[in-house]
């Protein structure tokens, strides 16, 4: 199990952790994906500043974190245009 998952579950089987993690963490939020929808981008900045933050989110996390925010980006669309069909 990764270190900072140990760290976030409490570290259950009590072995040392190292104290250098293995993935790069992220200390800003880079620019948003040129492709990403205008709900999509408020998003990444909403929820990115917030996971790195936390310490959680990695340079090997942004394409899955992008697909999330268009995905976030498409519902939003989607409920608009079920309100003004109504």
């Amino acid at each position: 199990m990764p270190a900072r998952l140990r760290l976030l579950k409490g570290n259950p089987s009590k072995r040392p952790i190292p104290k250098e993690m293995p993935a790069p963490l992220l200390s800003e939020m880079p620019a948003a994906p040129s492709f990403l929808l205008p709900e999509a981008t408020a998003e990444w900045h909403r929820t990115g500043t917030e996971l790195i933050q936390l310490g959680v989110l990695s340079t090997l996390d942004l394409p899955s974190f992008a697909a999330y925010c268009q995905a976030w980006g498409r519902l939003c669309q989607a409920e608009q245009m079920l309100q003004e069909t109504r």
